[in-house]
């Protein structure tokens, strides 16, 4: 092997059935059975990210709390159109800095990402996010060739933030905001 090949080599099996890529050896769960229940059709394949994180179990001990929770995400943007961001109201969980800025995802990556975070459960369509009841999500769209505006939006953010605790409208200590950078954008 030359030096600087690479080499993969994989320490758990990777278990697959007609649904889905089950890694690191979890096994599909029959969700009808756990409590509390969900309906989302796309769950099955694509529970990765609740298994990983226990969200279940921590859900039955520890509940949901009193309290919203403010993610924030910056990437490819969002699908403001997707049923999984839309709650038991009909109101939408995501929650715009700037009404002037384009949100529009053309990649589906920011989507996906939101998803995996904070898609609304329950609801009978798509999937169920991590944090999937009271959250918002705060997204942000990295501009074209990594351009100034990227960093703007990022202190925007942060600007909004202070104002909403400075006005006594926001009391979460911190703010997890999630940013795929890492490719050509």
């Amino acid at each position: 092997m030359a030096e600087h090949e690479v080499k993969i080599k994989m320490i758990e099996p990777v278990k697959t059935n007609s649904e889905c890529l089950i890694p690191f050896g979890f096994s599909t769960k029959d969700y009808n059975n756990i409590s509390p229940p969900l309906n989302d059709p796309l769950l099955l394949s694509s529970s990765y990210s609740l298994d990983i994180t226990n969200a279940y179990k921590a859900y039955r001990e520890l509940g949901f709390g009193q309290n919203d929770v403010i993610l924030g995400i910056m990437d490819t943007g969002i699908n403001e159109e997707s049923k999984d961001f839309i709650d038991g109201e009909g109101n939408s969980i995501i929650q715009r800095i700037d009404d002037d800025i384009n949100l529009f995802d053309s990649a589906g990556h920011g989507t996906h990402c939101a998803g995996i975070m904070a898609a609304i459960g329950n609801n009978g369509v798509g999937t169920a996010g991590v944090s999937w009841q009271k959250t918002k999500i705060f997204p942000l769209k990295f501009s074209p060739k990594g351009s100034f505006d990227t960093y703007r939006q990022i202190l925007e953010f942060v600007k909004y933030v202070k104002t909403q605790r400075d006005k006594n409208k926001l009391t979460q200590k911190t703010i997890p905001f999630n940013m795929s950078f890492g490719s050509e954008m």
